[in-house]
């Protein structure tokens, strides 16, 4: 949502893109705007088998979870690049992708088939990195993707 909309946002009115481009530089083509400001948050999930679900009338509440994958490093991550991206190691970028590839399976899913998705990330570089590595923009096409605002 827009930060006006959002009454807890740290930063409350938009900050136009040249304004952006032209914040102090962090690794470029990065700039401090780029980045999420340092703060602390929360986020929870209330997991609950459907007996309960139904015992305490929560069935219009409920989001059922149809696939779920958690990956993490292997030795392989550390022994350098693995690919001619090196960034892509650097983001988690492949793992990101294999944990969607697993919960997409395991879900009878396609990226396509998503309507709603939460990403974040510490850098916008690593929030359109998500994009492509979830399968919901072709490798390359998450500028395009956002630009078509279809998730915002």
């Amino acid at each position: 949502a827009p930060p006006r909309n959002a009454p807890c946002a740290l930063v409350r009115k938009p900050v136009p893109a040249d304004a952006v481009l032209a914040a102090r530089g962090l690794l470029p083509p990065l700039t401090m705007a780029m980045a999420a400001p340092m703060a602390t948050g929360a986020a929870a999930v209330v997991l609950a088998d459907l007996d309960f679900v139904r015992a305490h009338g929560l069935e219009s509440q409920a989001v059922e979870i149809v696939g779920q994958s958690m990956v993490s490093d292997t030795a392989a991550t550390f022994a350098g690049p693995s690919s001619t991206a090196p960034w892509r190691d650097l983001c988690g970028y492949d793992l990101a992708a294999r944990a969607a590839r697993d919960a997409f399976a395991q879900a009878g899913l396609q990226p396509g088939d998503v309507d709603v998705v939460e990403i974040h990330d510490a850098f916008a570089s690593g929030e359109i990195a998500a994009y492509e590595a979830l399968g919901l923009a072709p490798e390359g096409g998450a500028g395009k993707l956002l630009d078509s605002g279809r998730w915002i």
